[in-house]
């Protein structure tokens, strides 16, 4: 995921006929980084969420579930919370891959840029001991390909979240709209499950969109598909859809931006420790962005439309 906060004069540079190639590279994944960490789909940008998001599924869907473990049973209704109790630590492995592009016009050009994003590090879910838990992302080696250009970079710590109740669901801003993904691991359903139940919840989620902070009603399913065992660890296997709807925000300048996202998610949750064991999930997300030229002698707007696939994994060190 990478941070973003970079200064949005870069994206202009994309368009100055004297740059050479090199340079837009990576004046482009300084606005990758402004308007969010994003990644590719197999098909040309036709400039509308609609569109974006009717591409059938992430290209990844189907590394979901590509572990077996053995199928047992377990006869009464389960209730799912995370066991914040007692001062501890849960350290779990992370990985994700990316695939990035990007098409954008001004002054009548347009311009386009596909690179890959690789990241590897861990995550920390540090309990207080008081119901709460603090979720970290550390140690991440980065590697970022664009074109033949491949660069490697030492991210530093990140807290994705600072307050983590155990039923998961964290009210908080995400000024990343891929924290999202992250937070999928997480939540737990909100009642008791049988094997085969499942259950819809809305959550509101605030993103920070342009500078303004944009509130969303963000739809999740989740489903108690089978229980099974890995190692001596009683699990259950919840698969999960998220659903972000789109909508716009506008700045005082003017900027527009409207971003919209879906995922698929497949956990395994120790019922007995109560703690997440691993996790996979498939995040699509898209962007349309307008932004206004920085210099006041240009009064013309950008035109950007992003789309992403990505796949994160996480596995519990313990």
């Amino acid at each position: 995921m990478l941070r973003n906060n970079r200064n949005r004069e870069l994206t202009f540079k994309l368009f100055e006929k004297e740059k050479a190639l090199p340079r837009v590279s990576f004046c482009m994944l300084g606005f990758l980084a402004w308007t969010f960490t994003l990644i590719t789909l197999d098909y040309a940008f036709s400039g509308n969420l609609k569109d974006c998001l009717s591409h059938r599924n992430s290209r990844y869907f189907t590394q979901l579930s590509a572990k077996y473990f053995p199928e047992t049973t377990v006869l009464t209704a389960t209730v799912f919370r995370w066991d914040f109790s007692r001062i501890r630590a849960h350290r779990y492995r992370y990985s994700s891959k990316s695939e990035v592009s990007q098409k954008g016009g001004l002054f009548g050009k347009e311009s386009s840029l596909d690179s890959f994003i690789a990241e590897d590090g861990f995550v920390i879910i540090d309990s207080r001991g008081r119901g709460t838990a603090k979720v970290m992302l550390g140690s991440v080696k980065q590697t970022v390909r664009v074109g033949d250009e491949t660069t490697e970079n030492n991210l530093s710590e990140q807290v994705l979240f600072k307050h983590m109740p155990e039923n998961g669901k964290i009210d908080t801003e995400l000024n990343d709209p891929l924290n999202a993904s992250v937070y999928a691991f997480f939540i737990v359903p909100e009642t008791p499950l049988r094997v085969g139940e499942s259950i819809d919840m809305t959550v509101e989620m605030s993103f920070r969109e342009v500078g303004v902070l944009h509130k969303k009603n963000v739809q999740i399913h989740l489903k108690l598909t089978k229980y099974v065992r890995i190692g001596t660890h009683l699990c259950a296997r919840l698969d999960g859809d998220v659903s972000i709807p789109a909508s716009e925000a506008i700045n005082a300048k003017g900027d527009k931006s409207n971003f919209s996202a879906r995922g698929t998610w497949v956990a395994f949750f120790d019922i007995e420790d109560r703690r997440l064991l691993s996790g996979a999930v498939a995040f699509l997300m898209c962007n349309v962005a307008e932004t206004k030229a920085p210099s006041n002698e240009l009064s013309n707007t950008m035109h950007m439309v992003s789309s992403s696939d990505t796949f994160i994994q996480i596995e519990s060190e313990e």
